[in-house]
């Protein structure tokens, strides 16, 4: 398998070169007053240009269940929310959900799952219209995470189901607007052998620069918690050669690590032109780990100023401040943690009041929501039931640093351009940016890549 780049010709970039009129800095002001209502959203949000207009629309379920998109619309700051009425909402609240073309309409369609209930897929069939699409029929699957990939390299986005009590599930895109069952694709079988459980995040990642793309399954179960060996809970590394076949190999990478991890993220935070890796863990600190620029990775956790980040659920690397270097966000169960890059290897953590102060921040997504060019926050809060506190909209007040926004479109590949590699020169060194749906736990990111330059 061989993933496509945007230097190939294949796919088509859009660019937006823009500057903003503020000083430099990390800020965000709330601004729930720009949503449409009062939302309850469970821990699956989704940020992504919907019906196709330039601009990020909000995904979400109220109360886990009820399925709705907040529509950006150009010149108006309010978001415009609709029910998508063709979701058949399920009894118990859903945990995953991503959006891509795939049948090649050109309209983004839905892929959202559960717990013991299938995986459903909302077809957008016109302009803000959906109707239900194929039912991926799996009654026993518990989704913690769900990813729509080309993982046979065939032009059509696949759907990749991370499961929680079992061996995670592939549905192969038929080309033809049907799924068929590719669980023989790849072989996740554990070391030490397990029932194939305890998947809580899953990343496709070029991770060694060799043109496809490879899976990391991130693992956490509750039924192994006092020993680190099982391999219900020992991420794995599904390492592709190039021809579609995948070997597990997380120990020669080192990203073999047993300590009840719930996500990662792959980045290039010092911008030397290979991505880094950032894994939360549950009851260790979480861990920096960075790439020798083979592939291999070691622990800069402490070098960096990134101690003590525990209990998180979601991780972004993210250029919030546009300087042409990944910040990182970290939002959990325990407490959420912003910190910029510096540029040197190292982070500074920022003040808790420019989002929320003490306020848990559990879940969330990223995105435009504004148009200008800065990644916005969108925040969920649940932590039980019932549903107490509602989402909060966090606007990035930008700066005056400029950025690079590209939209892929692709015409031999995938519509979308996932899976692409994106690169960037300047006088900061290689700028990487890959195309991913799906991304950290069960939520969507906006799909155009942002490029911060100073």
């Amino acid at each position: 398998m061989k993933t496509i780049n945007a230097r190939s010709g294949v796919l088509l970039p859009l660019f937006l070169l823009m500057g903003s009129l503020l000083s430099a800095q990390l800020a965000f002001t709330p601004a729930a007053d720009r949503l449409s209502g009062t939302s309850f959203s469970f821990f699956p949000v989704g940020i992504e240009d919907v019906n196709g207009d330039g601009l990020d629309d909000l995904v979400r379920l109220q109360n886990g269940v009820a399925l709705w998109v907040d529509y950006q619309r150009p010149g108006r700051t309010q978001l415009e929310a609709q029910a998508i009425e063709a979701f058949d909402a399920p009894v118990e609240p859903q945990w995953a959900l991503s959006l891509a073309d795939y049948d090649k309409d050109g309209a983004r369609d839905l892929l959202i799952a559960g717990a013991r209930d299938d995986v459903k897929l909302l077809r957008q069939v016109s302009s803000e219209r959906f109707e239900l699409g194929p039912r991926l029929v799996a009654p026993d699957l518990f989704a913690q995470n769900v990813n729509w990939v080309d993982i046979d390299n065939d032009g059509w986005v696949d759907a990749f189901v991370c499961h929680d009590l079992g061996e995670s599930r592939i549905w192969s895109n038929q080309a033809d607007g049907t799924f068929a069952t590719a669980d023989q694709w790849i072989d996740m079988s554990s070391d030490p052998p397990s029932d194939k459980s305890g998947n809580y995040g899953s990343i496709w990642t070029d991770f060694d620069n060799d043109g496809d793309l490879d899976l990391y399954l991130v693992k956490c179960s509750s039924f192994a918690p006092a020993d680190p060996t099982d391999g219900r809970r020992i991420n794995a590394l599904f390492v592709n050669d190039g021809q579609g076949q995948f070997t597990e190999a997380a120990g020669q990478y080192g990203l073999r690590l047993g300590a009840q991890s719930w996500t990662a993220n792959f980045q290039d935070i010092d911008n030397d032109g290979d991505l880094d890796c950032f894994v939360n863990n549950h009851y260790e600190d979480s861990q920096l780990l960075l790439n020798d620029g083979q592939g291999h990775f070691g622990d800069a956790t402490k070098a960096a100023g990134l101690t003590g980040i525990q209990a998180g659920l979601q991780g972004f690397f993210r250029d919030f401040d546009n300087d042409g270097w990944v910040d990182l966000l970290v939002l959990g169960i325990e407490n959420h943690y912003l910190y910029r890059n510096r540029g040197d290897g190292r982070f500074e953590r920022q003040g808790s009041e420019i989002l929320g102060g003490d306020e848990v921040l559990l879940s969330g997504t990223l995105g435009d929501l504004n148009h200008d060019g800065f990644l916005d926050l969108y925040a969920t809060f649940h932590l039980g039931e019932p549903f107490f506190r509602p989402d909060q909209l966090w606007l990035n007040r930008g700066n005056d640093n400029n950025f690079v926004a590209i939209r892929l479109r692709g015409t031999a590949s995938n519509s979308d351009g996932i899976g692409a590699r994106l690169e960037l020169y300047g006088t900061w060194g290689r700028q990487i940016r890959e195309v991913r749906t799906g991304e950290s736990y069960g939520i969507q990111t906006s799909l155009p890549e942002l490029f911060g330059v100073g």
